[in-house]
């Protein structure tokens, strides 16, 4: 119940301040925690991995970020889903500075759930949430 309230906590402090519906919010959590579990990371590790503190995340905490970003429809086989992003960071940061942020960070390299990790660092680089 500890790990599903932190994790919870972590989801909704992620998009604080946006108006995305309810149903967006219980997406996000449903994902955090399926992938955490699939990929059987600590919530601890996450954390840090939330809050940038994770020097060099290994395959499969870059997997698990993938994992959450598939299956909210952030992105899709690789390729960030620019309109779903900027739903989710408009709100924090205004329409305007989440469209400049989802351009600087939509063509970060690599390849398969390196992608999704060095966009994860993008967007955490810029205060996206």
């Amino acid at each position: 119940m500890k790990f599903f309230i932190i994790i919870a906590f972590i989801a909704i402090a992620s998009i604080a301040n946006a108006d995305i519906p309810k149903e967006s919010d219980e997406q996000f959590n449903v994902a955090i925690k399926g992938c955490l579990e699939e990929h059987k990371i600590k919530e601890e590790d996450y954390v840090k991995l939330r809050n940038g503190e994770v020097a060099n995340p290994d395959e499969n905490m870059q997997c698990m970020v993938n994992c959450v970003m598939e299956k909210t429809g952030v992105l899709v086989k690789g390729k960030l889903q620019e309109e779903v992003a900027l739903k989710v960071i408009e709100k924090k940061l205004g329409a305007e500075e989440a469209k400049a942020v989802v351009n600087k960070c939509k063509n970060e390299p690599g390849s398969g759930c390196e992608v999704a990790m060095n966009m994860h660092l993008c967007f955490l680089k810029n205060k996206a949430y």
